[in-house]
């Protein structure tokens, strides 16, 4: 059964067919709940999984994927201490006991952008009195899950097998990929949304790079077509790809992300073997 997703965002939206049996819209109303920031240790000492600054590089947080906590501070002011926003944070939504953070990122305002189970919170920090201002929530729609939060205010959602940009500005929704790739387990989906990354800029085209199994795909989201698939086992296609120089600023944040644990030993090797013979 086809549903369109309807984000009520007061501007022109695509339609997602979504295989459920409900319609959802998305309600963004502004909010404006305060909270009061409390010292505390960063992370609770574990291990810090993602770092995250702010466009201006005034402020900066971490995220711990171990006890799912978020902890920030402002960089500028060495003398402030560091606080602990997971329970503040806490505040800012529904008292449900839940505590999973997602994903966190910056927009290009500085604004602090929080992914929570199936919401998206948009919040600011009050520089006067280092209060955060919940400015705007949003929805993400059923069997949707978050692949990427850009600085442009775009969210990545992967659905029916497909990628989907959702604008937060204008409220569309736009399909910018398609595959043929099936998941007979939940943890097939879950290991490849780990494997996602896409690349692009308001000026220049997107990229979406994804790594299935021994397999690195690059798709053009403008061309509408895979350009390039390497396999991780095949050390000839691997070392042209390095030989391309101008391609690395464009490609390598998104290929080096996914070359971990690469089976070719041998690919390494012969690397780093031909480039000691390099004069500089």
């Amino acid at each position: 059964m086809n549903n369109d997703i309807d984000n009520n965002n007061d501007a022109y939206t695509d339609k997602i067919d979504i295989d459920d049996g409900n319609d959802i819209d998305n309600n963004n109303d502004a909010h404006t709940d305060k909270i009061d920031i409390d010292d505390g240790k960063p992370n609770n000492g574990k291990p810090i999984t993602k770092i995250e600054v702010s466009p201006n590089e005034k402020y900066l947080v971490t995220y711990s994927q171990e006890d799912n906590s978020i902890s920030g501070w402002d960089v500028e002011n060495n003398d402030e201490e560091i606080y602990d926003m997971m329970n503040e944070i806490e505040n800012l939504i529904d008292d449900n006991g839940y505590e999973l953070y997602d994903y966190c990122a910056f927009n290009l305002k500085g604004e602090l952008i929080l992914s929570y189970m199936n919401y998206i919170y948009v919040c600011s920090i009050q520089n006067e009195n280092s209060k955060w201002k919940r400015e705007r929530i949003y929805f993400i729609p059923d069997y949707s899950d978050l692949i990427s939060i850009s600085i442009y205010d775009k969210i990545y959602l992967s659905s029916n097998n497909s990628i989907y940009e959702w604008d937060l500005i204008t409220g569309r929704i736009i399909k910018i990929s398609g595959n043929e790739i099936k998941y007979d387990f939940s943890f097939e989906l879950d290991e490849y949304l780990k494997n996602v990354r896409i690349f692009g800029n308001e000026k220049f085209e997107k990229f979406i790079c994804t790594r299935i199994k021994d397999k690195i795909i690059i798709y053009s989201v403008e061309l509408k077509i895979t350009i390039a698939s390497l396999d991780l086992n095949n050390v000839i296609q691997l070392r042209m790809l390095i030989k391309f120089h101008a391609l690395w600023p464009l490609l390598f944040p998104l290929l080096y992300p996914l070359f971990s644990n690469i089976p070719s030993i041998k690919f390494w090797e012969e690397y780093l073997q031909a480039n000691m013979c390099l004069e500089f």
